[in-house]
């Protein structure tokens, strides 16, 4: 439960650093200073979670680093990291944002995960208190999924090189009642921006942003007027 009086803090959901992520460009530390001069004071780091690369313990271990380099440019700082992943099955290039992960829950995760159909996937999650959004569903190149197996979607990607169909995630979103998240998409720092969502400082924790989402479940009129872009 939080206050009107409690302190919000703007904080970037969806981003990539060069460490981790084939398609980041920006190391994580670098990355940390660039978000606070924009006057963010949190970050979810959505490092890929790709099939063939972290299934192993051995290489598991890997998927952190650029989480790992972010928390530790944070140290003295008022600024938060927190972890996450965007995760792709071998099946399909459909990506997803996946909140609420402590950093010890990557060890404990299935080798076989990318393996798993969805179904089977958002029970996992769910089982682990979780949250499965559909990253970007109404790129041309993805297929949007079951609803049902949905807890959300991310409404308002703001990577520019990306034809994101915003407006159409909105839409989805709103039609089957599904949590809704914006994000930056961020690979570089030009993708610094805009799509922000605003935390209380009290829930910027792995298992405080499942709460803040859950109880936040729209984005907001002040993003639905850049879902065209």
């Amino acid at each position: 439960m939080t206050t009107n009086s409690e302190r919000l803090i703007k904080t970037e959901f969806h981003l990539h650093t060069a460490e981790t992520s084939p398609c980041g460009k920006v190391p994580a530390r670098e990355l940390v200073r660039a978000f606070a001069a924009a006057g963010y004071g949190a970050m979810v780091v959505t490092d890929h979670y790709l099939p063939g690369m972290f299934e192993s313990r051995e290489t598991r271990g890997l998927f952190l680093k650029g989480y790992r380099e972010a928390r530790a440019a944070a140290e003295g700082m008022e600024f938060t990291v927190l972890p996450g992943m965007e995760f792709r099955f071998a099946a399909a290039d459909n990506d997803f944002l996946i909140y609420g992960m402590e950093e010890a829950d990557f060890p404990a995760l299935p080798e076989d995960l990318c393996g798993y159909a969805l179904p089977d996937f958002h029970a996992y999650c769910r089982d682990h208190g979780f949250l499965v959004f559909q990253a970007h569903p109404f790129r041309p190149w993805c297929q949007v999924q079951d609803p049902a197996y949905l807890d959300g979607a991310e409404v308002n990607n703001g990577n520019v090189r990306q034809e994101n169909n915003n407006a159409l995630a909105l839409a989805f979103a709103r039609r089957h009642r599904l949590l809704e998240v914006t994000g930056g998409d961020v690979h570089q720092l030009s993708d610094i921006r805009k799509n922000a969502l605003f935390v209380p400082e009290t829930l910027l924790t792995p298992r405080g942003i499942v709460e803040y989402l859950r109880a936040h479940p729209k984005v907001g009129p002040e993003f639905e007027e850049t879902l065209q872009e």
